[in-house]
């Protein structure tokens, strides 16, 4: 019953591998995946993981660079920055054996909630 009432509404899902994933709820089977629309990924990454090259039209010379990032510890070395990489998916699948944790507003949690009670 109260998977029913949040169909369609939005929520936040966290992997075993650090990646967070919102979207609306669409869809959830008997092996706990997940389907979500119109999803948002977000991977805390390496900056020296993400790299990519740019060259320059009016010269050969190709150089490496990487967006911006953020700092964990202003004396650590490069290695050590890490940068949040976002995407945007139509749908996911999201396997039950990876989640971590699933969470939902707790305005629509109180309302749903209040509704089964």
């Amino acid at each position: 019953e109260y998977t029913k009432r949040i169909l369609g509404q939005p929520i936040k899902c966290t992997l075993d591998d650090g990646r967070e994933l919102a979207g609306r709820f669409i869809c959830i089977d008997r092996l706990k995946n997940i389907i979500l629309t119109n999803v948002v990924e977000k991977r805390l990454i390496q900056v020296s993981d993400y790299c990519y090259k740019s060259t320059s039209s009016s010269s050969t010379t190709t150089t490496t660079t990487a967006p911006s990032f953020q700092n964990n510890d202003d004396n650590t070395k490069d290695d050590n920055k890490t940068m949040v990489v976002k995407r945007e998916l139509a749908q996911a699948l999201i396997p039950g054996a990876r989640l971590v944790r699933v969470e939902i507003e707790s305005t629509i949690h109180e309302e749903t909630l209040g509704k089964v009670l």
